[in-house]
């Protein structure tokens, strides 16, 4: 019985220095535990005072490491769900803010990964990256700006106004766009005008809408002009012929006058001859004299050539044409002195199908040109043409 009652009081005493050993562990487990809580405490009001700053809200104020006590462990729920709000939200405006700045980011043509702008050590140098893009976007808007303004004033003398193109309003485009339409109203005429001048002068159907346009109608102006540059000298050259030849024909004029009084004076002198020896006296007519009512009634002249674009016809008689008169027996040619100013009809097949009247305006040794009325009958090639006194 002793030795049952020795071993139960060493047990005891075991015991007892178990329990002690383990209140005194407990106790230490306890103290560390303690101070971890309010370390975990504190680190959330900081946590929350950090998440409040600038965002509007006041969390840290009720995650105090005294409104955390361990002793009101029961309460912890409740008092922590501002906090858990407030980080939720915060994650939420993190995500919302990352999906705006990956489309920034691909509107400047920066692409950057949405998780990098997640991440709290990757998202400076990712938002950087979109900040970079964006100030060169910036730049490069307002160096277009500067460039359509210096056009703007260079080429149409108008202002544009760089505060409102920044802004964005469209208004501010509008002195350049009316000067735009202005200049496309002014090169529609231009173009116009053009394909009008390359068709009167005979070039091809054209609408002048390039430089290489514009060049080929001044090629063929320019071909025009040396041909019409090339019928001036030649007609500068008629001109002097005519000239001479008409000095020529007044020489002859004269002569054939002072023939025509010796003629005449011969006949009487003949007619007085016959009277004596009873001869009859010849009723054959007087030769006509050149340029002779008689010789321009005699003359029929042809049409040759129509030009309607310049209002002009070209016929086959000049100061050369001679009329031929019959005189007994024999012929003779007189000359009806075609004149500058004489006034011609032209008709077809018959003097009664009249076509118009013209007025000569240059003469040559065989041809002349004639200027046509406007609003006349049209003028056809083989038409006759005949003097009207």
């Amino acid at each position: 019985m002793k030795t049952q009652n020795t071993i139960i009081s060493v047990l005891i005493l075991i015991l007892a220095a178990v329990s002690v050993t383990a209140a005194y562990f407990l106790s230490e487990k306890r103290s560390e535990l303690q101070a971890g809580w309010e370390k975990m405490t504190s680190a959330i009001n900081r946590s929350a005072g950090e998440l409040d700053k600038n965002s509007g809200t006041a969390v840290a104020a009720k995650v105090t490491p005294e409104e955390l006590t361990i002793n009101a462990i029961d309460q912890l729920d409740s008092r922590l769900n501002d906090y858990l709000d407030q980080s939720s939200g915060v994650t939420k405006n993190r995500d919302h803010l990352a999906h705006i700045l990956v489309g920034v980011g691909r509107g400047v043509s920066v692409n950057v990964d949405d998780n990098a702008l997640r991440g709290i050590s990757s998202y400076v140098s990712a938002a950087n990256q979109v900040k970079s893009g964006f100030n060169t976007m910036i730049e490069r808007r307002d160096r277009n700006f500067n460039r359509l303004g210096k056009f703007a004033r260079d080429q149409f003398k108008v202002t544009l106004d760089k505060k409102a193109l920044a802004s964005g309003d469209r208004a501010a485009l509008t002195p350049l766009s009316d000067a735009i339409k202005a200049l496309n109203a002014r090169n529609t005429s231009y173009s116009g005008n053009l394909s009008r001048i390359n068709s009167m002068a005979d070039g091809p159907s054209l609408r002048v809408n390039t430089p290489a346009d514009a060049q080929k109608v001044y090629e063929q102006v320019a071909r025009l002009t040396r041909n019409f540059e090339i019928l001036d000298q030649e007609l500068r050259n008629r001109t002097t012929q005519n000239a001479a030849m008409r000095a020529r024909v007044a020489a002859n004029d004269k002569l054939a006058g002072e023939l025509d009084a010796v003629i005449k004076t011969k006949g009487m002198e003949a007619d007085k001859f016959k009277e004596r020896l009873g001869i009859a006296v010849s009723d054959d007519p007087m030769p006509w004299k050149h340029g002779s009512s008689e010789a321009r009634k005699a003359l029929v002249g042809k049409v040759v050539a129509v030009n309607n674009d310049y209002g002009y016809v070209g016929l086959d008689i000049g100061s050369d044409t001679t009329v031929v008169q019959r005189l007994g027996s024999g012929l003779i040619k007189v000359n009806p002195k075609i004149e500058p100013g004489m006034k011609l009809m032209i008709y077809r097949d018959d003097p009664e199908n009249k076509a118009a009247e013209v007025v000569i305006s240059e003469v040559g040794a065989k041809s002349s040109t004639a200027d046509v009325p406007s609003g006349s009958q049209p003028i056809k090639v083989g038409d006759l043409a005949v003097i009207i006194d």
